[in-house]
């Protein structure tokens, strides 16, 4: 296993020295040494150490708290500080800056060991949470949904995911509390939304919705709303979920629905010309289902979609001329 780097800030040389010997008998790797907040900053523009250990106070204008905070947010390396100030209002102020370990000189190796260890341990966890809420929100931004946090006491997000720029056509900001997205919501559907809301937080339980929400360009998109109800680490409470723009689906379902509904139209139609149908054995009408005689092209005119031309076939037109015939040679006879 390769060694863990060390970085020591120290002011002192001789203790600096000691620091290194120390750390190179414990197994670690030293990868160099500065006096001063300044210097420290620089070195580790070209060195990438694992860790730095670091006096609070040093040579220059800067003091190691100042330069503890640099080196978190510019490099992301975890800091241990190993000093001999042990100042109420100094450790306050160095606890703002989140280090890793605060170890008062004199100390032991093996409280060095172990404090350096956790921190190492510490910090690869943290940045495993980084990378996993990372990937998280990429998976999110991908599928184009927005997260959000909601306060349900005052009614304000807490948070709501830049996606909404493109989703809803509204900045994060433009939406700042629970009436402002509200307001966006049909006036049909804002009563339920709310209700949603609420539901979630008096419960305890998670819940879905779908709702259509009108954007900045006045379109209307539908939307599907999850909500959790979530304990803090403050002690607190918060509603948070995910929003998906579903229009799409929508549309598809609604378009489905509507073809269902035409091709039962159509059965129902089919079937009232299925089964028995009570025709007259004479004149031909048909008896329909309020017991009215009616022709036969009448009957399937109102249950089809059929219209009637009326014409003679062949066979018909030979019987009616040769009827016409005897008709005409009995009026001659007759004369």
């Amino acid at each position: 296993m390769e060694a863990i780097r060390v970085f020591v800030v120290e002011d002192e040389s001789l203790i600096a020295r000691d620091v290194m010997n120390s750390l190179e008998q414990m197994g670690y790797k030293v990868t160099g040494t500065a006096a001063s907040g300044a210097d420290a900053l620089r070195m580790l523009e070209q060195t990438t150490p694992d860790l730095v250990l670091m006096d609070i106070v040093l040579q220059g204008d800067m003091d190691g708290i100042e330069t503890a905070e640099k080196v978190r947010s510019r490099f992301n390396i975890p800091v241990i500080y190993l000093t001999a100030c042990s100042d109420d209002n100094v450790l306050d102020r160095a606890k703002l800056t989140e280090p890793f370990g605060y170890i008062v000189k004199p100390y032991e190796d093996e409280e060095l060991r172990l404090a350096i260890e956790m921190a190492i341990y510490k910090h690869q966890m943290e940045d495993a949470i980084r990378h996993s809420r990372e990937q998280y929100r990429t998976l999110l931004e991908s599928a184009g949904a927005i997260p959000w946090e909601l306060n349900p006491d005052t009614g304000c997000f807490n948070y709501m995911g830049p996606q909404s720029r493109t989703v809803l056509g509204f900045s994060p900001e433009d939406i700042s509390d629970l009436d402002d997205f509200i307001a966006r919501v049909s006036e049909e559907h804002a009563k339920r939304v709310r209700e949603f809301y609420l539901r979630a937080y008096k419960k305890d339980e998670s819940a879905e919705i779908e709702y259509p929400f009108t954007t900045s360009t006045g379109d209307t998109v539908w939307l599907r709303d999850t909500c959790t109800f979530t304990n803090t680490v403050d002690g607190g409470h918060s509603l948070r979920g995910f929003i998906l723009e579903i229009t799409r689906r929508k549309l598809a379902e609604d378009q489905r629905e509507m073809y269902i509904a035409e091709l039962q139209q159509a059965l129902e139609k089919i079937k009232a010309l299925h089964g028995m149908l009570p025709i007259c054995a004479w004149c031909k009408k048909i008896r329909d289902d309020h017991g009215y005689w009616k022709q036969v092209e009448i009957y399937l005119e109102e249950h089809s979609e059929a219209e009637f031309t009326h014409s003679m076939c062949p066979e018909c037109k030979n019987h009616m001329e040769a009827e016409l015939k005897d008709i005409h040679k009995g009026d001659k006879k007759e004369n």
